[in-house]
């Protein structure tokens, strides 16, 4: 035993701990994706190696899981502050019971593999990183999902493991890390178990090849498209003020009308999700659909305005996060969110959250899109056929079939428009760029990343970043997208992979 007597619940809620801490700083904004590959073995190692009781099991898994659980959703006690008026309180204790809901995954891992430990020594890393994945997947659907900033994420700027995910998407680089610290904790404790991690290795090798061989490369099999993004950087707090409509569509408008169009001319124009806050569709806003069909008509580029609907698909009265493709005097369709945000957008459970009423109302309560998710068509222009794109909006992004799905529906390249200004200046901005490049890679499809506040970007295909912005700066950047039309392993199989393992 490593610890003994009074130091044995400090020992096991340090390492647990330490295992938190080492997770959160793999992901943004600290970006040590490599703490990644051993940042669970402090617990790893006391659950193989030592003869910890179920309580204590518990104990090790639960601080795991809620240091590294806060770690990732911290910024939610500032947005509760600052715009559910929540005392700070009852925003930390909010923050806690979330930390602790996804903190629970984890913690259920570790059980599970203590049991395992003792029943499959040899194929034990394997076990351990199955198990881990299931759970990711569980938590990507139950009550609607929440897999924000999963492990697999911290490897988002990696050029040798990411093109792995266009196999097995974001969970293939968790199984991939998971089973290397629990082949790195088994090597620590036992020389016998060395070829667990030279076992490892292999597949690791193979899947690297075999993704880079596989993902779609940059050929132009479309005619690239010369594409502007507009970041307004409204703060929140003012954004849903009516007096300030004018003001911000001035900016939007005036923001998009300095992009450069000496070296030719744009074919399509991205705002950020709900730029314009106010019912597009609504008689009272006939003067800003003018203003919008204006610029499209002087810049000869279809736009992509993020503001809101007020009638479905089918003619029903609601209010609709969506973003419309408008072209000069038409307007070309719309995408609307379906997978809406709860407590801010929708209010679950009234009953019991009935106190974070004030967040939903900051923004107010949106019905989803009817339809589902739709592929838009972007107008033929000179010297280009028609490409079709779709749209996924804001929280969608951290969903892997919504793209995926987009993907097999004709999507040749993919829009993210977001408002991360509730964040601030925390590590969510970067964490939700972090998921938007892995839709990018999984699908093998570009993606326009347009953010109110940042980080507005560029994604290829491959998950290269391009021209991102800092956050709450006013500008707009404008760059070359390639659509793709060849569809990754992933796209095809989706997490079949891990269903036969």
């Amino acid at each position: 035993m490593v610890f003994e007597g009074r130091f044995r619940l400090f020992s096991l809620v340090g390492a647990g701990s330490l295992t938190g801490l080492l997770w959160t700083c793999s992901l943004p904004l600290v970006d040590a994706g490599w703490l990644a590959w051993f940042c669970l073995v402090p617990c790893l190692y006391l659950l193989l190696h030592c003869n910890l009781t179920n309580r204590e099991i518990w104990l090790l898994g639960l601080s795991a899981g809620l240091a590294a659980g806060f770690g990732r959703v911290y910024w939610v006690a500032e947005t509760l502050q600052n715009y559910g008026g929540l005392s700070a309180p009852l925003a930390y204790l909010t923050t806690f019971l979330l930390s602790a809901y996804i903190g629970l995954f984890p913690a259920i891992v570790f059980r599970l593999s203590a049991y395992f430990s003792t029943l499959h020594q040899r194929r034990l890393p394997w076990i351990i990183a199955a198990v881990w994945v299931l759970l990711d997947w569980i938590l990507s659907w139950l009550f609607t999902g929440f897999p924000w900033a999963v492990l697999g994420y911290s490897q988002y700027q990696s050029t040798w493991i990411l093109p792995i995910a266009a196999i097995g998407g974001v969970h293939s680089l968790s199984y991939i890390l998971v089973a290397a610290n629990a082949a790195i904790a088994q090597l620590l404790g036992c020389r016998r178990t060395v070829w667990a991690l030279v076992a490892l290795c292999v597949p690791c090798l193979a899947g690297s090849l075999a993704a880079h061989l596989i993902v779609p490369g940059q050929a132009q099999e479309l005619p690239s498209l010369h594409v502007g993004i507009v970041q307004g950087s409204v703060e929140q707090g003012a954004k849903w003020q009516s007096v300030s409509l004018t003001q911000t569509t001035g900016r939007h408008l005036r923001l998009a009308r300095q992009l450069d169009t000496s070296k030719g001319p744009l074919d399509l124009i991205v705002f950020p999700e709900t730029a314009f806050p106010f019912r597009l569709d609504h008689p009272n806003y006939e003067i800003h659909r003018r203003w919008l069909a204006e610029l499209s008509a002087e810049s000869g580029a279809s736009l992509l305005v993020g503001a809101l609907g007020s009638t479905s698909e089918r003619g029903d009265k609601g209010l609709f996060n969506r973003a419309y493709l408008i072209d000069g005097e038409t307007t070309a369709g719309f995408a609307d969110k379906v997978h809406l945000v709860p407590f801010g957008e929708y209010l679950p459970m009234k009953w019991i959250f009935g106190y974070l009423d004030e967040l939903t109302a900051e923004s107010g309560a949106f019905d989803p899109g009817q339809l589902g998710h739709k592929v838009l068509n972007l107008p033929a222009a000179a010297e280009r056929v028609a490409v079709r794109f779709s749209v996924f909006i804001c929280y969608e992004s951290i969903f892997q079939e919504i793209a995926r799905q987009q993907t097999l529906d004709g999507a040749e390249f993919l829009i993210n428009t977001t408002n991360d200004g509730w964040f601030g200046t925390t590590s969510a901005p970067a964490q939700h760029l972090a998921m938007a490049v892995l839709r990018a890679v999984e699908n093998g499809r570009p993606v326009v990343r347009a953010a109110n506040t940042g980080i507005s970007c560029f994604i290829d295909a491959k998950g290269g970043i391009h021209q991102p912005t800092q956050l709450f700066e006013q500008t707009a950047i404008q760059g070359h997208v390639v659509p793709q039309r060849v569809l990754t392993p992933y796209t095809r199989t989706g997490d079949l992979i891990f269903a036969l393992s």
